[in-house]
């Protein structure tokens, strides 16, 4: 297509935003898909550790690109300090991954921790701008 820079990226936005996806729908009303609520699922090593069971409602965590996924190009993960939480839910990364990169910045806010057997464990959390 030719396209390099600025022009690649907001092509690349259009057509990411023209797959269904419940947040992005939001869009249709608004000019950001933030605010929005998003579920996490930990990394076992988050678990292993202890970290899931030191988090509180109401905690604050970064929200993060890893450009280096193989699995999702629009990877986010939340990090509580230097420590991986998890990555957030694959459509919720999809609408705020590229938003990210354009540079707005976010912040995330446990409202809800469900300690489950296994891979079962989420946590609920709040994605605002900051």
């Amino acid at each position: 297509m030719g396209l390099t820079g600025a022009e690649l990226e907001s092509t690349a936005r259009a057509i990411l935003r023209s797959q269904p996806n419940d947040y992005l729908a939001a869009l249709d009303y608004s000019d950001s898909v933030l605010p929005l609520r998003a579920i996490c699922r930990p990394m076992r090593s988050a678990v292993e550790t202890g970290l899931v069971y030191e988090l509180n409602i109401g905690d604050s965590l970064a929200v993060k690109r890893d450009r280096d996924s193989r699995l999702n190009r629009n990877a986010v993960f939340l990090s509580a300090g230097d420590r991986r939480l998890g990555y957030l839910q694959a459509d919720a990364a999809r609408a705020i991954g590229p938003e990210i990169d354009a540079g707005q910045h976010a912040v995330a806010s446990v409202v809800e921790i469900h300690i489950g057997e296994g891979d079962s464990t989420e946590i609920t959390v709040d994605v605002i701008s900051g």
